[in-house]
């Protein structure tokens, strides 16, 4: 594991760490796991309820939605950009080059 040693040198760190000066080894908290194994939760089945399939579709459609009008965008600067517009982007991509300071 990559980050094995890193974490062995962390918990090595914390554990030389004595803040609080001497402390009897009745009161020393132990230092928890550092494994990832011990620290993730368990994954449970995810089941669909027909409100939340609604909101899913709702979500979708407003995705696709918002897609449309970003590609209808692009498609109108992409067209302008061919014709009128490219001499005057042209322009003003080289007056920014020009610029000093």
């Amino acid at each position: 594991m990559v980050n094995g040693a890193l974490r062995a040198a962390l918990a090595r760190r914390l554990s030389s760490l004595n803040v609080l000066g001497n402390v009897p080894d009745c009161a020393r908290v132990a230092l928890p796991s550092l494994q990832p194994e011990s620290r993730m939760a368990t994954s449970k089945p995810r089941t669909a309820t027909p409100s939340a399939t609604r909101a899913a579709s709702a979500a979708i459609e407003s995705a696709l939605r918002t897609l449309d009008a970003e590609a209808s965008g692009i498609t109108a600067l992409v067209n302008a950009l061919q014709s009128d517009l490219g001499a005057a982007f042209d322009a003003a991509i080289a007056r920014v080059r020009e610029a000093k300071g």
